[in-house]
This record gives C-alpha cells, structure tokens and sequence, in this order.
C-alpha cells in the first residue's frame, strides 16, 4: 500500500468520524438559525429489538425535554425483512400534543446508528438532540432461524440538546 492510498484512507475515516460527532446544526449548511445550547434531555428505559420470526421491530422509551416537566413516553413499531433493527420516520411521541417527535436512523456505514428527539417549542423553533448508537450495542442475539438484533446499551442516559430557531 502506497503513501497516497494511506492518506486517502485516513482522510476517509476521519471524514467519517466528524460526522458522527457534528451537532445536527453542522448537517444542514446554508440553512439560517440561531442555535444556543439549552439543558440536555434524559432518556430512561430505552429499548429497541427485532422481534422474532416476526419480521417486526419496536422502539421505545421515556424523555424529558425539560427539568420541569414530566417525561413523555415514546414507542414505534416498525417493519424488517431480516429481523434487524431498521430505521423509523420521524414519529410523535404519546400524540403530537407533547411536540416531542423521534426518528431511529441505520448509519451502517458510519457504524451505528442515530436517534434523533425534537421538542416542537413553537412555530419555527426546536429543540434537538442526536445520540449515537455504536453498532457493538446492537448485537445480533439467537442462532439460525431465530437471530435477532438488540440494543444492549445504556437504558437510561443524557444527550446534549441544541434550540434552533430559523432566522
């Protein structure tokens, strides 16, 4: 392996690596807002699985979005054809009164996988935060015909929060 070939490999990785760690506002350029740092949310009894041999995988958990303010409960039912976690469309938590929504991103090649929670503030602002699931807390569980993906990682944990407003 020849020194150009070494350097367009780091090069690639690290590319990688500022990806996952980019606050949300860093992914979309060109796009007017105010962004400020406000108190991180707290997620508690997160679960996601495959089911088995049902083609079927579920989401969910508490969050609170604020100190104040009691946790909204969050859950989604989604569709796989090979008993993997898949990824799930931006999707209201309780009801859409609660303004939390969360959305569950595969980022295979990145190594994991994202869950992304919004806290509709008001017309125009939100509150956001991105926790990143490396794909070692999501093993493959069970043997032949009943594998099945898991998270394993923390039930409970914190994840910075960003406000956007649009300018």
């Amino acid at each position: 392996m020849n020194l150009q070939n070494i350097f367009a490999m780091v090069t690639m990785v690290a590319g990688i690596v500022n990806a996952i760690a980019l606050p949300l506002y860093d992914r979309f350029p060109g796009t007017q807002r105010n962004v400020t740092a406000v108190t991180s949310f707290n997620v508690t009894d997160f679960r996601a699985s495959a089911l088995i041999l049902s083609h079927r995988d579920f989401y969910a958990f508490d969050v609170s979005c604020c100190p104040n303010e009691s946790p909204v409960h969050c859950e989604a039912l989604g569709t796989t054809v090979n008993e993997r976690l898949s990824s799930i469309p931006q999707t209201w938590c309780t009801n859409n009164s609660t303004g939390v929504s969360f959305k569950w991103t595969t980022r295979p090649q990145q190594g994991g996988s994202e869950l992304l929670i919004v806290n509709h503030v008001e017309n125009g602002v939100t509150d956001e935060a991105v926790y990143f699931v490396p794909q070692n807390d999501t093993p493959i569980l069970g043997q032949n015909e009943f594998q099945h993906q898991v998270y394993t990682g923390p039930k409970d944990f914190t994840v910075e929060a960003y406000r956007f407003e649009t300018l």
